[in-house]
């Protein structure tokens, strides 16, 4: 049970890095230091839990980090139009 977890944190992470790699470059310096400050909790909460043994409620904070980066940098807020056009 506690792989099933594994894979689902694996891949909630993937979808991090993409946000990161693809939607970060164009925002400003106070932005980056925010998204650096709440990443810098999130990999705290990350040692805590695991050290734990509780990886699935480090998984809970990593879906609320990745949630609230998801709004943060827009993507909420993009229209289907702008999609069809990539």
């Amino acid at each position: 049970m506690e792989e099933d977890y594994d894979e689902e944190i694996a891949r909630k992470m993937e979808a991090i890095n993409l946000m990161y790699e693809t939607c970060t470059e164009d925002l400003p310096v106070s932005k980056l230091e925010e998204i650096s400050e709440r990443h810098g909790m999130l990999l705290q909460q990350q040692m805590f839990w695991v050290a734990n043994n509780n990886t699935k409620r480090f998984l809970y904070d990593l879906q609320e980090f990745s949630n609230w980066l998801y709004k943060f940098i827009g993507l909420d807020i993009i229209d289907e139009d702008d999609i069809k056009d990539f």
